[in-house]
């Protein structure tokens, strides 16, 4: 994971991330950006808008890609789409633990591998 990489490379660095092949194979994203803003010190709110931030960029640019939709649009989508990214975050910091579900492990796992795969969206 390149997050995992970039995180690895920052001062300080989080050694606990340090890329290996086993945290690549078996530490989806989301794990990752919570260790590192944990590890950081990022208050809760910032971390939570920055992950979704994180997200909802990579949507876009995957709909730059497969639709016509240029750049300067899929920018202004982004900036049009915050303060939804707000609201999110503002409601969650709201929700206690057991109010969390996560129901996509399977479509977290097999994107890790995605990379390694003979057939995908895009190469990188």
């Amino acid at each position: 994971i390149s997050l995992a990489a970039v995180i690895g490379d920052l001062p300080p660095a989080l050694a606990a991330l340090a890329v290996t092949k086993a945290i690549v194979d078996t530490v989806i994203m989301v794990v990752i950006f919570v260790l590192a803003a944990y590890h950081w010190q990022m208050p809760a709110e910032m971390a939570v808008l920055g992950y979704l931030h994180s997200w909802a960029s990579n949507l876009i640019t995957n709909a730059v890609k497969l639709v016509p939709l240029g750049q300067t649009q899929g920018q202004q989508l982004l900036l049009d789409i915050y303060p939804t990214l707000e609201g999110a975050t503002q409601h969650c910091q709201g929700l206690d633990i057991d109010d969390f579900t996560l129901s996509s492990w399977g479509t977290g796992l097999a994107a890790m591998h995605h990379e390694t795969m003979y057939t995908r969206l895009f190469r990188s």
